[in-house]
């Protein structure tokens, strides 16, 4: 009985001094320092033309109103060791808006670091009639109010659409919940990983939608005569 008290005392004796050990090499990280810039963008697009959108971490949001342009925010979000590197790192990132006939492109020019945490959100307003690629790889995806086809992808996040009509929707997230709410649509796909689907008022007559972990909730309009797969 004594070997065995003595051996605890020991083990116990091990931890507290692994635990001291730990807790001086936590507290002697310094706190990472952040950066917020917000840059405004604005380029004339016209109805059916096609906008695409990327960021590599950050969310997008786009809203289609009676408009010529494709106008809102980029918010920069730079996350660094000290404040001074999160500064500069921050201005350095350009957002580029490439336009090409029935087409425009947003993205951004990032400056290759170590350590550091970039992210980008936009918040658009585009004219109704808009045809949308929009892909992040760590955000949520908002789009109401549009006429034309949507595609929105994300790899963790939320995809929402809604007031959406005249078009086609794919919509794919593999981590985050897909919400349609009152769309008239030619077809509609929907896949998820891990979260759940919900539609109400939709008007598809072709909706394909699967998901390997959430629920699967679809109300489609009274005059719908949808084929579910």
């Amino acid at each position: 009985m004594k070997n065995i008290a003595r051996i605890g005392k020991y083990g116990l004796l091990m931890c507290g001094l692994l635990f001291a050990g730990c807790y001086v090499h936590i507290g002697g990280c310094q706190p990472r320092a952040t950066c917020e810039r917000t840059v405004e963008l604005t380029k004339p697009l016209a109805a059916g033309s096609t906008l695409k959108v990327h960021t590599a971490s950050g969310s997008i949001k786009i809203n289609g109103t009676q408009t010529g342009a494709c106008s809102g925010i980029a918010k920069i979000r730079v996350h660094a060791p000290s404040q001074a590197q999160a500064d500069e790192i921050a201005e350095q990132v350009k957002i580029a808006l490439n336009q090409t006939p029935g087409q425009l492109e947003i993205k951004a020019e990032r400056p290759k670091t170590r350590g550091v945490s970039i992210s980008i959100s936009y918040d658009l307003t585009v004219p109704a009639q808009t045809n949308l690629l929009a892909d992040t790889a760590s955000g949520s995806i908002r789009l109401a109010h549009l006429q034309g086809n949507m595609d929105a992808r994300t790899a963790s996040g939320s995809v929402r659409m809604e007031d959406v009509t005249d078009g086609s929707a794919k919509l794919k997230t593999a981590s985050g919940s897909i919400r349609i709410d009152r769309a008239t649509l030619t077809s509609c796909s929907m896949h998820t990983a891990s979260g759940s689907l919900t539609c109400e008022q939709l008007n598809c007559p072709d909706i394909v939608g699967n998901t390997a972990s959430g629920s699967v909730r679809v109300a489609c309009t009274p005059d719908a005569s949808p084929e579910l797969r």
